[in-house]
């Protein structure tokens, strides 16, 4: 049996060395539906309007209802690895307009509000009952605007590193971006994965280099449109979410990273005025997308967070 056992053990291996070397992006989309599989996530899509959009949902719907929104150049699977240590609560991670699976409209309308608008039209379609929301850096902006905006639908707020406030002390990124440096967040192609990974985490998960390539080839793909989609949401067009802070009427936890390159962890001291009874958590030597990072650190917080509301 023993030698049995190590026989299987040595072909896994050379199986998953065949696909790092030969394969890079199947291995990554295994890992991927092997994530979504444990976690019970199953894909799902939706027309709304001109365009269709893509979500993952485990269907508990029994249970309390979190709906999760990613941030820029992510997708619904950047929240796979917090789904598994959340199994008391019915998951719903969608991909927003240019994101993920869902529609890529080259001239889209790619503004906080426009995707707020959707997010709404999403809730709306699905007749989603009362649910607690929390989103991600450019999804934390447009949470905290669909939270300003329509509280009723809505048992909480958590927003995760959010964009839309502003930063007394700039972030690496911020003071790439005002030098005239390229943005960190969009990979052209591999040469720029090591870049882009030393931005977003402080403590990068582990990936192989096969699967890192393959994630950065996949992203460049849509390298222009990011940037478009970069440029729409961060114009003046764009209402910040500081001044809209106060007019959310549920309960707001903010969760930050010590570390994040991206958002730097002072736009807390922006926000906290705003708001009344918040929740603070700062995660140290974290980065700008804990539910990766950190994942079970991330879900035992919001968890705390909506059973602390119901004590």
């Amino acid at each position: 049996m023993k030698k049995a056992l190590a026989v299987l053990a040595s072909l896994a291996i050379v199986v998953a060395l065949g696909f790092e070397f030969l394969a890079p992006g199947a291995l990554y989309d295994m890992n991927i539906k092997g994530t979504r599989m444990a976690a019970g996530l199953k894909e799902h899509r939706i027309e709304l309007g001109d365009y269709e959009y893509h979500y993952l949902d485990n269907e508990k719907t029994q249970k309390p209802l979190i709906v999760m929104v990613h941030g820029f150049t992510a997708d619904k699977d950047n929240w796979g690895r917090m789904a598994l240590f959340m199994r008391d609560y019915h998951i719903i991670a969608l991909d927003l307009l240019g994101h993920g699976d869902s529609s890529r409209p080259a001239d889209g309308d790619y503004t906080i509000e426009a995707q707020v608008a959707r997010v709404k039209a999403f809730a709306d379609a699905l007749d989603l009952p009362k649910f607690h929301l929390i989103g991600n850096s450019m999804g934390g902006w447009i949470s905290g605007v669909y939270a300003a905006k329509h509280s009723d639908d809505l048992l909480s707020v958590t927003l995760l590193d959010n964009a839309g406030v502003e930063q007394p002390n700039p972030s690496d990124m911020m003071q790439r971006l005002q030098a005239g440096e390229s943005i960190p967040l969009v990979m052209d192609g591999p040469d720029d994965a090591d870049l882009f990974f030393e931005f977003a985490f402080e403590e990068p998960p582990f990936m192989t280099p096969g699967v890192k390539k393959a994630y950065a080839e996949r992203s460049a793909q849509h390298a222009e449109l990011y940037r478009y989609i970069h440029d729409q949401f961060t114009s003046e067009n764009n209402p910040m979410l500081t001044p809209m802070l106060s007019q959310i009427d549920v309960p707001v936890q903010i969760i930050w990273g010590d570390k994040d390159r991206i958002l730097d962890v002072s736009s807390i001291d922006v926000m906290t005025p705003e708001l009344e009874g918040e929740t603070v958590v700062i995660m140290e030597n974290c980065g700008h997308v804990p539910m990766l990072e950190r994942p079970k650190e991330t879900a035992d917080h919001l968890d705390a967070f909506i059973q602390s509301l119901d004590s």
